[in-house]
């Protein structure tokens, strides 16, 4: 697929979250929730810093601990 990054993934979200419940969310409605973000909003959001760290290097050490 060619073209920019945010048109790449408005395409991914089309195809598996294509439900908006609300402005910045998309869904499935059964398994998989998105939400948009701003990194530099959230490096200061509670709410963002406590979810669980889901980045592919961090799944592959909790699996070896």
């Amino acid at each position: 697929m060619i073209g920019s990054q945010t048109t790449k993934g408005m395409r991914v979200l089309a195809c598996f979250a294509p439900k908006i419940p609300e402005c910045g969310v998309w869904s499935d409605s059964s398994n998989l929730t998105t939400i948009e973000t701003y990194p530099s909003a959230c490096k200061s959001s509670e709410t963002i810093q406590a979810l669980p760290d889901l980045t592919p290097r961090s799944l592959i050490q909790t699996q070896r601990a």
